[in-house]
């Protein structure tokens, strides 16, 4: 049965990436039937607006989202909305998952990070209070639950050996510690697979000290954030880091890099991450056969 994907190039390097994984995908299966859409920095431009209500809705309709990279706006933009923001929020893409892997400099470097993707200091409750900038740190029970559990199934799906709950809950004790509390919870459902706490700064340390000791990693919005970019200096670099972003009922899927509009129009681009987004999307559409060639391809 046909697959409807659709296609976001977005801006900089981000349409030359996808058309590499787009070529790639055609090569290996002729069951993805493909739309393409306009989002980004260059769509504000044009329409005023980086994603348009239209777009985030027909988006609903469709099995999975190919994205490229959008570029971000001057500080001095007014009125700009993130597109992917957009969509991780109107498609409650509620986990971020990050393989990261090494094929190059063979450092033991094998990890997937499940960064909660919805609230956290991302959540975006910024206001004025006086003289005073104030983010909010939302964390609720219901979305640390969902992805702990996500994170833990997979692990056991996969045949991982641990997860690590990344937090900072010896300062944070309200937010990380009711992340903390509920990753605990859901952890004693899986008694087969080794539970770590690790707080944010020593999980960096460690990870650039013995990234072979981290498996799964279970963690909030900015600490994912940080760590999968940490873990892609590690490792090969952002060109080969892929990422998938899922919800209930709608997935996208993306390299970790940007847009790097100075390398735009250059053939400079790395593809691999894009690739690998498109193995990430095939593995989601239960289509493993191409996903595991692509695999087996990036790994020669």
């Amino acid at each position: 049965m046909t697959k409807k994907i659709a296609v976001l190039p977005g801006d900089g390097i981000g349409p030359e990436v996808i058309q590499a994984a787009v070529e790639v995908l055609n090569a290996l299966t002729d069951e993805l039937a493909y739309s393409f859409f306009e989002v980004g920095y260059e769509c504000f431009l044009s329409k005023g607006e980086s994603i348009t209500d239209k777009i985030l809705e027909e988006l609903k309709s469709f099995d999975a989202i190919l994205f490229g990279a959008v570029s971000s706006p001057p500080g001095n933009v007014k009125n700009y909305k993130s597109a992917i923001l957009s969509m991780r929020q109107g498609l409650d893409l509620y986990a971020n998952i990050r393989p990261v892997r090494s094929f190059i400099k063979n450092n033991g470097l094998d990890t997937v990070i499940f960064r909660e993707n919805t609230e956290g200091l991302y959540s975006r409750k910024t206001y004025m209070r006086g003289e005073e900038a104030v983010a909010e740190k939302i964390v609720t029970r219901q979305k640390s639950e969902r992805i702990a559990k996500l994170a833990y199934e997979s692990a056991k799906k996969w045949g991982r050996k641990k997860v690590t709950i990344v937090q900072k809950a010896n300062v944070l004790r309200l937010t990380d510690g009711l992340f903390l509390e509920v990753c605990r919870e859901v952890a004693q459902n899986y008694p087969d697979i080794e539970t770590d706490e690790l707080y944010i700064d020593n999980a960096c340390y460690q990870m650039a000290r013995n990234p072979a000791t981290l498996d799964v990693i279970v963690t909030m919005n900015l600490y994912g954030d940080i760590l999968g970019d940490l873990a892609a200096g590690i490792g090969d670099g952002l060109g080969f880091v892929p990422s998938a972003q899922i919800g209930e009922h709608w997935a996208l899927f993306e390299s970790i890099h940007g847009s790097a509009p100075d390398l735009a129009g250059q053939n400079k681009a790395n593809p691999i991450a894009a690739i690998l987004s498109s193995k990430m999307m095939l593995d989601y559409l239960d289509m493993p056969k191409p996903a595991q060639i692509i695999q087996s391809a990036v790994e020669m």
